[in-house]
């Protein structure tokens, strides 16, 4: 890679994934702080996967028009990883802090009312069913996420380098 390259990779990519980090984080507590259904809750997930899947592709087209309309599978995979491992640590770090130290029962409340709302059970059910769990670290769900958004983040980038550098000509 290129030093140009790489000027553009950390001028362009990493702010961009620093604000769509920041983006995460308020549309993951928009719903918390209002408490919201549960299925509005988690459809914000959703609408957050498709966000950073149009975000991959408009700064992989961003980053092909800045480079004479070349880059490799290598940058395409960089730039993609980059994004989502920027929002996955924001978004990781944010739920931890506001499940461990704003709100600790939000996640067990969400899930009841999500089991009660699609006939899981009763209340003593769910919570006999959520006790059964092993109990973990907080913070390796901080590593999991950030783990799950590079993969995200490695697939997306991967399948739309192919389907946008194909496109080169």
């Amino acid at each position: 890679m290129t030093e140009k390259q790489s000027k553009v990779i950390k001028s362009f990519v990493l702010p961009m994934a620093i604000n769509a980090g920041i983006a995460r984080i308020v549309l993951d507590l928009i719903p918390k702080i209002l408490h919201v259904e549960p299925l509005l809750y988690y459809s914000t997930f959703l609408i957050a996967f498709i966000a950073e899947i149009i975000l991959i592709r408009y700064m992989l087209k961003k980053f092909k028009l800045l480079n004479q309309n070349t880059f490799s599978l290598k940058q395409a995979l960089l730039i993609g990883v980059t994004i989502m491992v920027v929002i996955g640590s924001f978004y990781g770090i944010s739920s931890y802090i506001y499940d461990t130290y704003i709100d600790p029962d939000f996640q067990v409340n969400t899930a009841l009312n999500w089991a009660q709302m699609w006939g899981g059970g009763s209340e003593k059910e769910i919570m006999d069913k959520i006790s059964q769990r092993p109990s973990g670290n907080k913070f390796t769900g901080v590593l999991f996420t950030i783990l799950w958004f590079t993969f995200v983040g490695f697939v997306t980038s991967f399948i739309t380098g192919i389907v946008v550098g194909a496109s080169r000509k």
